[in-house]
Parts: structure tokens; C-alpha cells; sequence
């Protein structure tokens, strides 16, 4: 594949089948035996895309919970736990209040 496009092609169309196998692997529970990884996949997702576009800046529109420093909440980690984690003070919040 590599070959007949570009490896930059090549790295998108695997990440493509990657985020696909993620979404069939993201579970919705109610109860104690929840299991979310759509936040940890949404800050790999991140990670991915700041290496694919070689460390330029990146701007995520979420809900507030999803881009907060949430360490636990009801057993789940917010994205932007895994992205403080991940980038320290390279990663910031700006929240947004509107109706």
C-alpha cells in the first residue's frame, strides 16, 4: 500500500481499522461492571493524531467532563485525565458556559 500511495496514506488508512476496532470494543453498562473506554480511546486518538501531524497544536471540542483532569468517576477516566497524563502542561482546558 505503501507503495502505490504515500506512508502518511498508509498510517491514516491503519488508523482508520484501529478506531473501528475500537468502537466495536467501546461498551455502555449500567451498574457496577461498567467498562467505558471511549475516553481512553478519544485521548489515543489525540496522542495519534499529534504524532501524525508531527506536534502541531490541536484543538478537541467536547463536553466539559470529557476534557477535564477527571481521575475517577464512577470507575471511569476522563480523555483529558489521559491527556494530562500524557502531555503534562502541553495540554489545557478552556471551559465554555452558554444557553
Amino acid at each position: 500500500m505503501i507503495e502505490v500511495s504515500s506512508e502518511k496514506e498508509f498510517k491514516l488508512n491503519a488508523r482508520i481499522l484501529e478506531v473501528i476496532r475500537q468502537v466495536s470494543e467501546v461498551k455502555y453498562f449500567q451498574g457496577e461492571y461498567s467498562i467505558n473506554y471511549r475516553d481512553q480511546y478519544m485521548a489515543e486518538n489525540t496522542a495519534w493524531l499529534n504524532e501524525y501531524f508531527d506536534g502541531k497544536k490541536i484543538v478537541l471540542w467536547a463536553h466539559n467532563w470529557h476534557i477535564a483532569n477527571s481521575p475517577n468517576y464512577g470507575g471511569v477516566r476522563s480523555m483529558g485525565y489521559h491527556l494530562t497524563q500524557d502531555f503534562g502542561n502541553d495540554y489545557t482546558t478552556i471551559g465554555f458556559l452558554f444557553s
